[in-house]
């Protein structure tokens, strides 16, 4: 079971922008916010998976397979 997909950005506010309108249309809300990360899914229903985007937990600059 996948619970959450993670993307980095370098630019959190860029990536809110363009995430947000595509995930209202599939009926998603954000669930999460803060100055590193946001999620969406769906607030009521713990168990729907979350896509966040944010920035690298390492602090280093996001990268194309950062986790393989």
């Amino acid at each position: 079971m996948i619970s959450y997909t993670m993307v980095g950005t370098n630019d959190l506010e860029q990536s809110i922008h363009f995430y947000d309108p595509l995930f209202v249309e599939m009926g998603l809300e954000q669930c999460f916010r803060d100055n590193n990360c946001v999620s969406w899914g769906k607030k009521t229903d713990i168990t729907f998976p979350r896509f966040f985007t944010g920035y690298p937990f390492d602090g280093k600059k996001p990268t194309q397979a950062m986790a393989s």
